[in-house]
Order: C-alpha cells, then structure tokens, then sequence
C-alpha cells in the first residue's frame, strides 16, 4: 500500500500534474545505467569512492571538520541509494538487488580501505579524535535529517531545477565518514 502511494506520489509534480514520458525515461537512465553506461557509472563510482575513502580517513585522523566535509562532497554512495530507493518504488527487484549491490560493495570497499590506510598512516590511537567521537552515537535527530536529506536527495534528482540541492543533501548526510 505504502509503495502504491509512493509510486503514485512519484508520477506527479508539485502540481498534480502527470510527469511525462521523457521526464521519467531520464530519471530511470539516471538511477539505473546498464550496459556499457554501467562500466561507466562503475568505472567513476570506484574511482571516486577511492579518494572520498582516502580524504575521509586523513580528515579524520586530522580532526579536521573541513577536510571531511570535502569528503563527503566527493562521495558518490547518494546515487546507488537512490537507486535502491527507486526501484523498491517502482517495484523492479532486479534493479533493488543490482544497486543494493552496489551500495553494499561500496560500503564494504570504504570500510576496507580506511582500516588499511589507517594501519598504514603513521600516528597515535590515543587519544581518538572528536571528528571520529562525534560519529559513534547516532541518536533520533539522525534518524530525521537522514530521512529529510533522502527526500531532498529524492526530489533534487526527479527536478533539475533543484538539482543545487544535491550538495547539501551529500553534506547533510554524509556517508562516507560513519563508514
């Protein structure tokens, strides 16, 4: 019932008005690439995951709010997200089970490269720095801006024209750092 209402939701702009063919073939190209477009998406979604990893860990070995939020602007965990979001949705299940993939990979690759590049960066465990203390306790109010920043992430990649938003929500969530 709830993803009935979702999908119906999905198909209407702010106006009541039926999005239209073109508008909903772009955002499904844009949520789930295939074929060589995949090799692509997969090709820059390791890549950049790579060096979000990579200013994320010395950000907050650093202790350094700015550089880790750089990192959070690189991170590219939103679109694969979104995907999983879309396709429960829209009800495609290979679609959910492709991008959950890819998420999980993603999510997998950031923890293993931040362990190693921990181990291997020279520096003291102690004390831990209040960049990575302020990450360990989510509580109800992240539960609420996650979901906020999701509907937002949502809206910003059905409209263009609130396609600035996207940043903010990358911030607002920031993915890479908890990892």
């Amino acid at each position: 019932m709830i993803g009935r209402l979702l999908g119906e939701l999905g198909l209407r702009d702010l106006r009541g008005r039926r999005l239209g063919d073109m508008e909903r073939r772009r955002v499904t190209a844009a949520l789930f690439p295939e074929g060589a477009e995949f090799r692509r998406f997969r090709n820059r979604f390791a890549a950049l995951m790579t060096m979000s990893v990579l200013i994320a860990v010395m950000g907050l070995l650093g202790d350094s709010t700015a550089v880790v939020i750089g990192a959070m602007l690189v991170a590219p965990l939103m679109t694969p997200v979104l995907g999983v979001a879309g396709a429960l949705v829209m009800g495609m299940p290979r679609k959910v089970a492709t991008m959950g993939l890819v998420t999980l990979a993603g999510a997998a690759g950031a923890v293993g490269l931040a362990a190693l590049v921990s181990f291997v960066l020279p520096g003291r465990p102690e004390p831990i720095p209040s960049e990575v203390l302020a990450r360990t306790a989510p509580n109800l109010l992240d539960l609420g801006i996650a979901l906020a920043a999701g509907a937002a992430g949502a809206y910003s990649h059905i409209r263009r024209q609130a396609g600035e938003a996207i940043t903010g929500v990358a911030v607002a969530v920031a993915l890479v750092p908890p990892l």
